[in-house]
């Protein structure tokens, strides 16, 4: 017998330590990154990795929260393997536009106005150790 198809949903609770869990994950890349772009100049390595940190970080809690407000424009309905739909192709064009503009907004803001220019590389090497994480999941379930 198979399990009901909203069986393998994560809770809020897990959903909220999954985002925490990525946002420290940013926020350590963004020490690594910083701390190798740091040293590359060979000054200032303390500032680089303390913006950087940070910039990641708060880029990652940006989009975790982004996240969860699109998750709340979702139709109410669901397909059968669980993937939310949307009401109407206007609520779809609505919510896909507020993604990519909330999205450039935020990167604009640590970019340009925050000074933390080393940001977006901390955001990926934290994302990226995120996805590998995942998809060993992924293979470890597959295999089971």
């Amino acid at each position: 017998p198979l399990p009901p198809p909203l069986a393998s949903q994560l809770t809020t609770d897990e959903h909220l330590a999954e985002a925490l869990a990525s946002v420290a994950a940013c926020a350590l890349g963004g020490v690594v990154w910083g701390a190798l772009r740091g040293l590359a100049r060979r000054r200032g390595v303390l500032r680089a990795v303390g913006t950087t940190a940070a910039g990641a970080g708060l880029f990652e809690a940006a989009m975790q929260l982004k996240l969860s407000l699109r998750g709340r424009l979702e139709g109410d309905g669901a397909d059968a393997d669980g993937r939310a739909n949307y009401s109407t192709p206007v609520r779809l064009a609505a919510a896909t536009a507020a993604d990519v503009l909330v999205s450039a907004q935020v990167l604009w803001l640590l970019l340009a106005r925050l000074r933390a220019p080393f940001a977006f590389g901390g955001w990926a090497l934290g994302r990226a150790v995120v996805l590998a994480s995942d998809l060993i999941d992924v293979e470890l379930e597959f295999m089971d």
